[in-house]
């Protein structure tokens, strides 16, 4: 579970646009066939030329994903323990009328 931290890929500004806009997926599917082309400062680039970078920037997405879904299970959980208290608190309530 993370709740803070990321690591953040210390990549170029222009080569991380470049991969938010292809996008994790695309990326992921470049990395796995990486005789593909795709398209860098103008320019056809390989895999292979950022493929250090690539696993950085693929490194901090994932660790963004967990921290997301971290958080949202923990606001679930708080959601359910104040659910409880209130039905425990209405159920006192009840039994002392």
């Amino acid at each position: 579970m993370r709740w803070f931290r990321i690591r953040k890929a210390k990549i170029a500004p222009d080569l991380r646009q470049t991969f938010e806009q292809h996008g994790v997926g695309t990326m992921q599917s470049l990395l796995a066939a990486p005789d593909r082309p795709f398209v860098y400062q103008g320019h056809i680039s390989s895999v292979y030329q950022v493929r250090e970078d690539l696993l950085h920037w693929l490194t901090e997405q994932y660790d963004r994903a967990e921290r997301k879904e971290t958080w949202t299970l923990t606001m679930e959980a708080a959601i359910i323990v104040l659910i409880l208290v209130e039905i425990v608190l209405a159920i006192i309530g009840l039994l002392r009328h």
